[in-house]
């Protein structure tokens, strides 16, 4: 079983609120809706509670949350309890650098852009609105601060990816996140927001890899199939150049998610579920370590294996098998294809 007893890293959605609407975002089943942010008193309490839980990370999130009236607020706090703070955007606000200025000034700590499209065009089929000009800008400005670019390989976008690495990169970018598409779990059901099959998806990814490699740019990539869809010499480069993530903070047991209203979720795609509420079903951090970590049928559940196969896999305690919405997308059988690729490696 991949897990922890350490709660690393704490999501806080502020807003679900944003100036775009992408096709496989997790957010547009709120609506988008402004009356949904975060009650600034409320942000302060998830704050302390990040802190006393050890956690030493937070990631700030949307909708977009730049466009949250207390953000700067959010960030000071962050900085006040010694919480290291991460901004995930879709960029438009920090096209203009003295709004980024002003972030930083604050106490960011970092900055991550996510870049939705390569092209203009695609911007505008798969966000609603043509604003690349305004994402690249902010990646060019990223250039003076601490930061990077993350990037979706998503179906729509799968043919734009190298181009896109080379154009961020040219524009300023000193680091780029891969990662890849997983369902969102509504009404009971995932729903496949633009997946790639597993196979196309490990093809995309290495091909991305090596043109990063012959830009000469910082990376990770977060691998949430099974790495024996890969080579073994792929895995092993990716491991020993230290850029690999891997294993969902549910397989780990690492990490935890806080909706807009207090609510706590083990992944983003699954908050329509949260297995608890501040005020209701925790209020401080000894509570909500001991709900988290007594959802053993849960835990127990999301950390099978998808095929026998991985069981004896030399890798299964960094692989995990990967996500488990996404099993649901595929069949295991055709993919796992166990760890005979892997015997004689060490990890």
């Amino acid at each position: 079983m991949c897990e922890s007893q350490d709660i690393n890293t704490c999501w806080l959605t502020v807003n679900r609120s944003c100036q775009l609407r992408c096709k496989w975002c997790y957010a547009k089943d709120d609506g988008y809706d402004a009356k949904s942010d975060m009650d600034f008193s409320l942000a302060k309490k998830l704050i302390k509670i990040i802190k006393n839980l050890g956690s030493q990370t937070c990631k700030i999130l949307g909708g977009e949350p730049s466009i949250y009236p207390h953000i700067k607020d959010v960030i000071n706090q962050l900085k006040l309890q010694q919480i290291r703070s991460i901004i995930i955007s879709n960029g438009l606000q920090y096209s203009d650098k003295s709004f980024m200025q002003k972030h930083f000034d604050a106490g960011l700590d970092s900055l991550v852009i996510s870049l939705k499209a390569g092209t203009g065009e695609s911007y505008k089929q798969l966000t609603g609105a043509n604003v690349i000009k305004k994402v690249y800008q902010a990646i060019s400005n990223l250039a003076d601060f601490q930061g990077g670019v993350t990037i979706t390989i998503a179906d729509e976008i799968s043919e734009e990816i190298i181009p896109s690495l080379r154009s961020i990169v040219d524009t300023g970018a000193r680091f780029v996140n891969l990662h890849f598409c997983s369902p969102t779990l509504i009404s009971g059901s995932p729903e496949n927001h633009s997946m790639l099959s597993p196979d196309k998806a490990a093809e995309v990814m290495m091909k991305a890899v090596d043109s990063l490699e012959q830009l000469n740019v910082s990376y990770n990539v977060q691998i949430s199939i099974p790495f024996c869809l890969f080579s073994s010499d792929f895995i092993n480069s990716l491991i020993n150049k230290n850029c690999l993530t891997s294993g969902c903070i549910v397989n780990k047991k690492s990490g935890i998610i806080f909706g807009t209203r207090g609510e706590v979720g083990f992944c983003n795609h699954m908050m329509e579920y949260p297995f608890g509420r501040y005020g209701i079903d925790f209020h401080n951090a000894t509570e909500l370590h001991e709900l988290y970590f007594s959802q053993e049928e849960f835990f127990k559940m999301t950390n099978r294996a998808p095929s026998e196969q991985c069981l004896s896999c030399p890798v299964k305690h960094l692989c995990c098998g990967g996500c488990p919405l996404q099993w649901t997308q595929f069949q295991p059988n055709k993919y796992v294809k166990g760890g005979e690729k892997f015997v004689g490696q060490k990890y």
